[in-house]
């Protein structure tokens, strides 16, 4: 079901919250690239929030909380709360349709 905590958090940053709709997972990433070193996977149902705008952004999301227990990598590979450098931190695609497998992630906010 929803993830209240995480759409709670997601509301008072003013991010968009995602959930995970392409079986069986999908791969978070240490940079925006599918070349990029595997973090951790996420599976269907499960909801994230981001900053990113997929209009201006691309379709990578760069991850700023997601599920309860991934929340030691994603603290981890973010450096805390101090670095919010585009480039690191956890990133995942939101749509593959160039690759054939549609949407990945979908908004739900």
């Amino acid at each position: 079901g929803p993830d209240v905590e995480l759409r709670r958090r997601a509301a008072e940053r003013g991010e968009r919250v995602w959930r995970v709709v392409h079986t069986p997972h999908v791969m978070v990433r240490a940079n925006a690239k599918n070349t990029a070193r595997t973090l951790f996977v996420l599976y269907p149902g499960e909801e994230i929030s981001s900053s990113s705008q997929p209009a201006v952004d691309g379709h990578w999301l760069h991850l700023s909380d997601g599920p309860l227990r991934v929340a030691a990598q994603l603290e981890a590979a973010s450096g805390g709360e101090a670095s919010q450098g585009g480039s690191s931190g956890c990133w995942v695609l939101s749509d593959a349709s160039d690759a054939g497998l549609g949407r990945l992630l979908e908004p739900v906010s």
